[in-house]
């Protein structure tokens, strides 16, 4: 993960947010380009997740708020014929479930 400014206040919102809303979940979802196996893609991204959730724990999220899911390469939001394209598909999402 690159933590740049704006993340890094993504996450203390988040944080903040969590905190008064102790109900809401957080569903953090890996997703992968498509180039190799999808199976190995699947997997990937639940490294992906799991690294992210890992981080946000450790920034003082409760993990009881947390699951981590991969989609692989299954949700492209870019064209994976395309390097850059490529690099926007390989990503971390992180939604509230309410």
């Amino acid at each position: 993960i690159i933590i740049d400014a704006e993340l890094r206040q993504y996450f203390t919102d988040l944080l903040y947010y969590l905190d008064k809303k102790p109900n809401v979940k957080v569903r953090v979802t890996g997703h992968t380009d498509s180039q190799g196996d999808a199976a190995v893609n699947m997997r990937l991204g639940k490294k992906r997740a799991e690294f992210a959730k890992a981080y946000l724990v450790k920034n003082g999220i409760r993990a009881s708020q947390l699951t981590s899911d991969s989609k692989g390469e299954t949700a492209p939001i870019a064209d994976n014929n395309t390097a850059a394209g490529r690099a926007k598909n390989r990503r971390t999402t992180i939604e509230l479930v309410y």
